[in-house]
């Protein structure tokens, strides 16, 4: 995918930045949304959507995996005993 580069000045600092192409499909009601809020701000829409991504995938929450948190062992060491304890596990269950 060919890459370009984007100057961006603020104040009297220069930003070099460097991005890779892509395409983005919207339905007409959201591409409407887009170039309005891009004329209100003053702003070019793919800026715009850039910084949407980029506050996405900052504020990304992951799902733990299913059953995590829904069995109680009684132990506050698991984590820095996970080792310890697995290693006696299958000590017992080899009998």
């Amino acid at each position: 995918m060919p890459q370009s580069s984007v100057i961006a000045i603020y104040g009297n600092v220069w930003y070099l930045f460097y991005m890779m192409k892509t395409t983005v499909y919207l339905d007409e009601a959201d591409l409407a949304r887009l170039k309005a809020m891009a004329r209100r701000e003053r702003r070019p829409p793919a800026e715009l959507i850039r910084l949407a991504i980029s506050r996405f995938v900052e504020n990304e929450v992951r799902e733990l995996p299913k059953g995590a948190g829904a069995y109680h062992s009684g132990r506050s060491d698991v984590s820095a005993s996970r080792k310890k304890i697995m290693s006696e596990a299958a000590r017992k269950s080899a009998f």
